[in-house]
């Protein structure tokens, strides 16, 4: 059988993922064909909004898989706050500065999305950065988006 929205109603959705959760935590096939789902709902808003680019930067909880596969957008990773203080634990430095370089030179983005906010909020250096170089595209409570085309 092969799945998706119009094989269910939303109430059939909320009670599949429920039931799933119960079980086997939240898996991803109920996780994608909950209408509701906020991940989806943010992904698919970005992906209209930034035109489905294909140069993005995700600061994201999931590393912006959501993001890719709600959206259709594609792009580099950026790390999280708890990737960098990992690194951090293990002797590693990461230098956002030449991070942003080096994912600049590689992919030439044109967008720096993040939808980790609290994260965002964690790396100072770079929110503070960003902000001086290059315009907000967009912001809202889920979301803040950086145009890096200048």
């Amino acid at each position: 059988m092969i799945f998706s929205k119009a094989n269910f109603t939303g109430q059939e959705l909320k009670r599949m993922e429920k039931v799933a959760n119960l079980f086997i935590g939240s898996p991803p096939i109920v996780k994608q064909l909950c209408p509701n789902n906020r991940k989806a709902r943010i992904g698919t808003e970005i992906g209209e909004l930034l035109s489905h680019s294909r140069k993005c930067i995700f600061l994201s909880s999931d590393h912006g898989n959501d993001l890719r596969y709600h959206g259709h957008l594609a792009g580099a990773s950026w790390p999280n706050a708890a990737n960098i203080n990992f690194g951090k634990i293990l002797g590693h430095s990461i230098d956002f500065k030449s991070n942003l370089d080096k994912i600049s030179k590689n992919s030439c983005p044109n967008f720096f999305v993040i939808t980790e906010l609290d994260s965002g909020r964690r790396q100072k250096e770079l929110i503070d950065y960003l902000n001086s170089n290059y315009s907000i595209f967009a912001e809202t409570d889920e979301y803040l988006i950086f145009d890096l085309r200048r």
